[in-house]
């Protein structure tokens, strides 16, 4: 069998050579054989050019897409396209890129955090507005997760409505303790320092005009008039508190949302072939040991692509939610159809990857 040399075997692949191919080609009439070479090194050509157009682009999305085309050719000019394609995607996905990022990220988060924390304060405050009768419809045409916070404010006017009793029983009887401790309680449970100033304020302008034990009030009705302006005290701190309580429930929930599919991507994660391809060979190089394959680092770099995607993921999400801790399980291995059972049940049940685990562990499942 005729055996070929290395550099022959390369100079099939250069230009030049392919040219004179062509020339022969014509030479010898084979015009069908000398079109489809020729439209092969057009291709060639092509994705070279798109090569250097996506050097410059600065897209990651482009450089990605061209870097997969060059592979295909397999050229040696194609593969040093190629990883320089992959060393400047590199730089795009860098630390710094990562940053900017991550900060544009946040900034979309919270923007979406305050537009659910508006419209759930905003549904609480339309069924505070309602009668008894029109409050049962509303919230029987509520999602799920919009009749929990309804379930809130029903406790909170439960307790608005025992303030109410005090102050209409200490109305009507002059035995009756003054009303005003348990509304100062309900105030000084706000953490909007504006709103419990000015509530503060109010409820102290009232009772300074309740006159001591002994003495008597400065005119007929006042002791009525005193009641109905601590009432309007009692029902606007109700309304902040329903108002601060579903903006807090909003926001927990959101955190969970983020937590939960965070915590998804970072179990379901693997790394593409190219990646793997890529680190292996770096792996490989910093070994410098005699025989090894670059198939023999797969297996360790697509752990450390794994682990540093699980670091930037968790970095990531101690930024969104900077009350986020992974516990413990979050680090354990699953097989791939527990994986896939965990993020069923994520999804099915809105918990976190955390909260499944621990339940799935009790029921026996993991």
């Amino acid at each position: 069998m005729a055996k070929f040399s290395q550099t022959f075997l390369q100079g099939l692949l250069q230009p030049s050579y392919q040219e004179g191919l062509f020339e022969a080609a014509r030479g010898i009439g084979a015009a069908p054989q000398m079109r489809a070479l020729q439209q092969q090194q057009q291709g060639q050509q092509q994705v070279i050019a798109e090569a250097n157009t996506a050097l410059q682009s600065n897209d990651p999305a482009q450089l990605t897409a061209v870097s997969q085309k060059l592979a295909a050719l397999g050229t040696p000019e194609a593969t040093k396209l190629a990883f320089q394609l992959t060393q400047r995607l590199n730089q795009l996905q860098g630390p710094e890129a990562q940053l900017r990022k991550i900060q544009l990220e946040e900034a979309q988060a919270n923007q979406q955090k305050r537009l659910q924390t508006e419209r759930s304060k905003n549904v609480v405050a339309a069924w505070t507005a309602m009668g008894e009768a029109d409050r049962v419809k509303f919230k029987g045409q509520l999602p799920v997760d919009d009749q929990l916070l309804i379930d809130n404010a029903e406790l909170q006017d439960l307790e608005r409505q025992k303030r109410v009793e005090e102050i209409e029983s200490w109305q009507t009887s002059k035995d009756a303790p003054l009303p005003v401790v348990s509304v100062e309680t309900a105030i000084g449970n706000l953490t909007d320092g504006d709103i419990k100033t000015a509530l503060e304020a109010d409820l102290k302008a009232v009772t300074d005009l309740i006159p001591a034990e002994g003495e008597q009030y400065s005119y007929a009705g006042q002791r009525n008039k005193l009641a109905a302006q601590i009432k309007a005290i009692n029902e606007r701190a109700f309304r902040a508190i329903v108002a601060e309580d579903s903006a807090r429930i909003s926001d927990e929930r959101f955190d969970r949302s983020t937590i939960r599919q965070v915590e998804a991507d970072i179990a379901t994660y693997r790394p593409t072939k190219q990646q793997l391809e890529t680190r292996a060979s770096e792996l490989e190089q910093k070994a410098d040991k005699w025989g090894d394959d670059v198939e023999d680092f797969y297996e360790d770099a697509e752990k450390a692509l794994i682990d540093e995607y699980r670091e930037r993921q968790e970095g990531r999400l101690k930024i969104l939610v900077p009350s986020y801790e992974r516990s413990e399980d979050v680090s354990e291995s699953f097989t791939n159809e527990q994986e896939e059972l965990i993020t069923a049940n994520m999804n099915e049940y809105g918990k976190t990857r955390e909260e499944i685990i621990t339940a799935l562990k009790k029921k026996g499942r993991l």
